[in-house]
């Protein structure tokens, strides 16, 4: 059976993606409907060219569905999840875009609407940076075929798939949660969605051993600066660092609780860190060597040495 899937845009010269036993193909009219995506910017790109332009939700490609479809990985909240929204979830997080397939109903006469957003993702940059490049060279100078996705994307689903994986990441929800959050169109939003997966993130990892109760007297700068331990971000903190997350957990109690950022100097650069790190600890987790591409490792080390120059 096939479904059609929508903004779904392929790596350069890639026309195929085979993932979970889902195979993605473009459509013969691939062009015409990839030039019809929101695009940021004009570029000459080595297979097509874009041009700046709102753009809208465009039927790139079908998507041939296993007869008996995989069980989902993932602890969706929504009933009947298969491994197809999983994949889907893949999708969205490392091409930037809000990829959905149609239901099998979509050919009926009943009438439907679409709630996809058609707009590029405003974060996760640091996510689709982290995917090595991948490539099967051909004869020509312009037959170079990107496998990137092709080849990195499956490795990635295998991973989730082992069953340490599921259960220190708690069924892999907080992918869920990074897709929300990389969507967030305010400052303010996406930061406290990612405060919200490193609130999750630790309580996963630490669930085994620590009691809910444990976890709520834990203070929010302890939380972090351990998950920026388990990640290998840093080897250990010192006091002093630890007291500069004090600064975050500041930003987080005046958004929760006024619902603005403080009026401080870096307070906005400092949100940015925060969710760049968020992306970067999310690599990390689906065995990825994460992209240092926005500095984000040195954004990281001028706030714990609370460096003035920060942000400028």
């Amino acid at each position: 059976m096939e479904r059609p899937v929508y903004n779904l845009e392929f790596r350069p010269n890639s026309t195929r993606l085979d993932i979970a036993g889902y195979s993605f193909q473009r459509v013969p009219v691939y062009a015409d409907a990839q030039a019809r995506l929101q695009y940021l910017v004009t570029s000459q790109g080595s297979e097509f060219s874009t041009k700046v332009q709102t753009g809208e939700h465009a039927h790139t490609a079908n998507v041939t569905v296993p007869d008996n479809e995989p069980a989902a990985i993932i602890a969706w909240q929504h009933a009947n999840p298969t491994a197809l929204d999983d994949v889907m979830l893949l999708l969205r997080l490392f091409t930037h875009r809000d990829v959905f397939a149609l239901s099998n109903n979509a050919d009926s006469d009943e009438p439907f609407a679409i709630i996809a957003d058609p707009r590029n993702f405003p974060w996760g940059g640091v996510l689709s940076c982290s995917i090595p490049y991948e490539c099967d060279r051909g004869d020509g100078p312009h037959d170079t075929v990107d496998t990137s996705l092709s080849v990195h994307l499956p490795r990635i689903y295998d991973r989730m798939s082992e069953d340490d994986w599921k259960r220190d990441y708690g069924g892999g929800y907080f992918l869920v949660l990074l897709s929300q959050a990389i969507q967030q169109r305010l400052l303010e939003a996406a930061f406290g969605q990612c405060w919200t997966i490193w609130e999750h993130l630790f309580a996963c990892l630490t669930g085994r051993w620590l009691s809910n109760r444990g976890n709520r007297q834990l203070s929010a700068k302890e939380k972090i600066a351990y998950l920026l331990v388990h990640f290998g971000v840093r080897e250990d903190l010192a006091d002093t660092e630890k007291s500069r997350l004090d600064s975050l957990v500041e930003i987080r109690n005046r958004l929760i609780h006024f619902g603005l950022f403080p009026e401080q100097d870096a307070v906005r650069h400092d949100a940015m860190m925060f969710i760049r790190m968020t992306e970067y600890i999310a690599a990390k987790s689906l065995g990825l060597f994460p992209s240092n591409v926005f500095n984000t490792i040195e954004r990281l080390e001028e706030f714990l040495a609370n460096d003035r120059n920060r942000g400028t």
